[in-house]
């Protein structure tokens, strides 16, 4: 995603938000942008990441499922959950 495509989305979400300058997430099948607008100091925040919900659904079915012939990660044990969430926190740690 460009900056400008970050930029047009956080707009158009402002347009309807009911709180003023409001972080945006606009999470997608490959990647995820988190946009912000300073207007203080006219400067923008975008951070982007590739674990968005095809990413993870793929990452947990390869990685936690060990099976990549499955097209869902359910059923969904405790054991995945807490191994979700440590794939979770050392992706965002990454990224």
């Amino acid at each position: 995603i460009s900056r400008k495509e970050a930029q047009l989305a956080y707009r158009a979400v402002q347009l309807r938000a009911t709180e003023p300058g409001a972080m945006v997430w606009d999470i997608g099948g490959a990647s995820f942008q988190m946009t912000f607008y300073n207007q203080d100091k006219n400067e923008w925040s975008i951070f982007k990441g590739t674990l968005a919900s095809v990413v993870f659904k793929d990452l947990i079915i390869k990685q936690i499922k060990n099976n990549t012939k499955l097209n869902s990660p359910n059923p969904f044990s405790r054991s995945d959950l807490k191994k979700a969430r440590k794939l979770v926190s050392e992706q965002v740690k990454t990224e």
